[in-house]
């Protein structure tokens, strides 16, 4: 089992790692993924929902809100919204970045 044998090592380099700046922003970045993952999930969810309830309108309504660009500007919203929350996520823990000497 040699690889039992450099689990200690593996350990104290990863705590080297996560105690440096390098660590810290990979952890941001890694609130972030996380953060936008579970956003979009909800945004297909309210999409998904949205489109179930406008297969039983006309196709008059249907085409009036394609020509307005309805499901553009929802669904630029929806991205901003996602974006938002994953650079707030994102900053908040950068802030709070210190380096050790």
């Amino acid at each position: 089992m040699p690889l039992l044998a450099l689990l200690p090592e593996l350990l104290g380099g990863l705590a080297f790692v996560m105690g440096s700046l390098v660590g810290r922003v990979l952890l941001a970045l890694g609130m972030s993924y996380v953060t936008y993952s579970g956003i979009d999930a909800i945004n297909s969810n309210i999409v998904s929902t949205v489109q179930s309830n406008l297969s039983g309108v006309g196709a008059d309504v249907v085409g009036m809100l394609s020509y307005l660009w309805l499901d553009k500007a929802v669904s630029m919203v929806l991205s901003s919204y996602a974006a938002a929350v994953a650079m707030k996520v994102t900053a908040g823990s950068i802030t709070k970045m210190v380096i050790k000497k």
